[in-house]
């Protein structure tokens, strides 16, 4: 038995362990640290609470001969929408109707912009160190003109709660 097999018996210890020690980012997963402040409920959340938008691509009606007509760019053509896949095939649109392709991977960018504005946050928010915009103690509070308030307010607006 190697050593790696006998640690994996006593899996609670592997648990606490990966808990610990390892941020999800690590093994490629969604890090919701900065929200939750509490690793165990981070590692706890479900992995498939995590989705993916992607933008969409029609392929072009096939010719007489019954081969898809290619694109000069050598992609699918556009078709306007945003999606995230919820399931097994099936599809939810977030966006529709959009007439500009840079548009649309701007709308698909948001959940990673939003992820990524969360975890700077949640960096500037550590008990005992200054912020870097302010200068002032987490447990004090951010001085009334601190950029801090601005990005929490642009969160806040993302997530629907002002």
């Amino acid at each position: 038995m190697t050593k790696l097999e006998k640690a994996l018996e006593n899996i609670e210890d592997v648990k606490r362990v990966l808990i610990q020690e390892f941020c999800p980012a690590f093994f490629g997963l969604k890090n919701n640290c900065n929200i939750a402040r509490d690793c165990e409920k981070c590692w706890n959340q479900e992995a498939d609470e995590m989705t993916q938008w992607y933008v969409g691509y029609d392929q072009e009606d096939a010719g007489d001969d019954g081969r898809t007509i290619g694109y000069p760019t050598g992609r699918d053509e556009f078709n306007g929408t945003v999606f995230m896949v919820t399931g097994e095939d099936q599809v939810e649109i977030i966006a529709e109707h959009i007439r500009d392709e840079k548009t649309a991977h701007q709308i698909k960018a948001i959940p990673d912009m939003l992820e990524a504005l969360e975890e700077v946050m949640g960096e500037l928010d550590v008990e005992g160190l200054p912020c870097p915009m302010c200068g002032r103690d987490f447990t004090i509070g951010h001085r009334r003109n601190c950029i801090w308030h601005v990005v929490a307010s642009a969160i806040r607006k993302a997530r629907g709660e002002e």
